[in-house]
C-alpha cells in the first residue's frame, strides 16, 4: 500500500501489481492469439493475414527478449497469498467501507476466514480488493467479496497454462506454415 502523496508532490502513477496485472492480460490475449494463428494454419493453407503476421512477430520478439521477465510477474502475482497479505488486503478493503452501520470487526473476522479457505494467490486478492475499491459505493457482501477474487483467481489460473505452451507455438510456427503450405500445394496439384 502506498501512503498519502505530500503537498506538490507528483500524481501516483499505476501501483506495480496494476502494472503486473495489465503485462499478464497482454501476454494471455497474445498467447491466445498464437494459439488461434496455430490452431487454423491448416484450414488456412499457410496463409496469414497482415494483423496475423504482426502477432506472429510480436510473439517472437517477446520470446526473444521478455519472456522471462513475463514469466517472473506471473509467478508472483500466481502464489498463494499468506494470511498476513489477505489480512493487509482486506483491512485496506474494510477501511474504505469507513460509516457503514455494520459490526465491521466482525465483518472483517469472516471475510478474512472465507477468503482464506479460498487459498487465493496474492494476485487475485490485490487485483479484485482494487476492483471492489474502486466500484463499490456500499460495503460489498462477503459473497460479493469472494466472487469478485473468484473472478479474478480465473485470469491468473489461465497463465500457467497459457506461458506453458507460448513458447513451443512460437518456435514452431515456422515449420507449421511451411507444412501448411506444402499440404495446400499438394491438393492443388491433385
Amino acid at each position: 500500500m502506498r501512503s498519502l502523496p505530500q503537498q506538490g508532490a507528483a500524481l501516483p502513477g499505476p501501483t506495480s501489481s496494476e502494472q503486473s496485472e495489465d503485462s499478464l492480460q497482454r501476454f494471455s490475449m497474445l498467447a491466445s492469439q498464437v494459439e488461434a494463428i496455430h490452431r487454423d494454419l491448416h484450414y488456412r493453407a499457410g496463409w496469414l493475414s497482415a494483423d496475423d503476421k504482426k502477432t506472429v512477430a510480436d510473439a517472437e520478439r517477446l520470446l526473444k527478449i521478455g519472456f522471462h521477465t513475463v514469466i517472473e510477474v506471473g509467478r508472483a502475482a500466481i502464489r498463494k497469498a499468506t494470511a498476513i497479505e489477505i489480512n493487509q488486503h482486506l483491512a485496506v478493503l474494510v477501511g474504505c467501507m469507513a460509516g457503514q452501520k455494520l459490526d465491521m470487526r466482525l465483518y472483517s473476522a469472516a471475510l478474512v476466514e472465507d477468503v482464506g479457505a479460498l487459498q487465493p494467490s496474492i494476485g487475485a486478492v490485490e487485483s479484485a480488493c482494487r476492483h471492489l475499491r474502486r466500484t463499490c459505493t456500499f460495503v460489498p457482501t462477503i459473497a460479493e467479496c469472494l466472487q469478485a477474487i473468484r473472478d479474478r483467481q480465473k485470469a491468473f489460473d489461465g497463465f500457467s497454462a497459457k506461458a506453458a505452451t507460448f513458447a513451443k507455438n512460437v518456435e514452431t510456427l515456422p515449420l507449421r506454415i511451411a507444412e501448411a503450405k506444402a499440404s495446400a500445394s499438394e491438393a492443388g496439384a491433385a
